[in-house]
């Protein structure tokens, strides 16, 4: 397998999440000369480029660089990824890899739209890969497939490989969950500032708690429910916060959001 900083890649969309995907793969080892990124226009496409110190491409150039790409990366909107990869087929050379980071679109559906030839890797990311504490998880391609995306994507954070029949788990439990945590801390700033705290420090003391807390049970092993008995104390301040949780049903919230949204990502993929 070649080098990192030996690679061609090409970036096909590089918004919300394209673009920690490229900032990723910089931080892993690719060489900022050798990967290129396009966006819908070409005024897009250098805006991009300069924010993120890469190479341009203009719609004249895309198949050229697409064809001397040893990794392609699709981060064009679900319902746009199997047209833009069939649009790029002709020009992928074989053995070229095919990374997706589209919900909803299988290793199926995109091994169709570019043939045999090409590798596909389906990547689910979440958004705090952008400071190297997200979760990628990898879906379908080829042993050594798999394993050049998780070279890439080895600074982002937390990378596993899953079968795609848990690909709507994931999106629960990981690549749409930052969003439910980005919830609860806005929920707990927004309240310790109504019971009297500056928002400054409040932003401070909530963002150093999840922090903290996850930081506790990765290094010790703690069990969750062991690590908030321990906080419980019998008739204390916790245990009657915990007991309102409770009471207000949020577990409950916690399990129909991440149902939601795997069923939302069922649908999304026709099943």
């Amino acid at each position: 397998m070649s080098e990192l900083k030996d690679l061609t890649i090409l970036c096909v969309g590089v918004g919300n999440m394209g673009a920690p995907v490229v900032r990723a793969f910089l931080a892993s080892g690719a060489t900022p000369e050798r990967v290129f990124v396009r966006n819908s226009s070409d005024e897009s496409s250098v805006t991009a480029s300069e924010r993120l110190g890469v190479q341009p491409v203009s719609q004249e150039e895309l198949s050229d660089v697409a064809f001397q790409a040893d990794v392609v990366v699709l981060g064009v909107k679900p319902q746009f990824v199997c047209s833009v990869a069939r649009s790029l087929s002709n020009d992928m050379h074989e053995n070229a890899t095919l990374i997706s980071i589209a919900a909803g679109v299988t290793v199926a559906q995109l091994t169709d739209a570019v043939g045999e030839g090409v590798r596909v890797v389906r990547a689910m990311p979440n958004t705090p890969i952008e400071v190297g504490s997200g979760v990628v998880a990898l879906f379908g391609g080829d042993a050594s497939a798999r394993e050049l995306a998780a070279e890439l994507f080895a600074q982002a954070g937390e990378v596993v490989e899953l079968d795609e029949s848990l690909v709507h788990a994931e999106i629960a439990a990981a690549g749409s969950a930052s969003a439910f945590v980005f919830y609860l801390i806005e929920a707990m700033i927004d309240n310790a500032v109504r019971l009297g705290l500056k928002r400054t420090d409040a932003e401070r003391m909530v963002l150093a708690t999840f922090e903290g807390s996850a930081r506790l049970l990765r290094e010790n092993g703690t069990h969750p429910a062991v690590a908030r008995a321990a906080v419980c104390s019998p008739g204390g301040t916790t245990a009657q916060g915990v007991a309102e949780l409770d009471a207000h049903g949020v577990r409950a919230g916690i399990s129909a959001a991440m149902q939601a949204t795997a069923d939302t990502s069922r649908r999304m993929a026709g099943e």
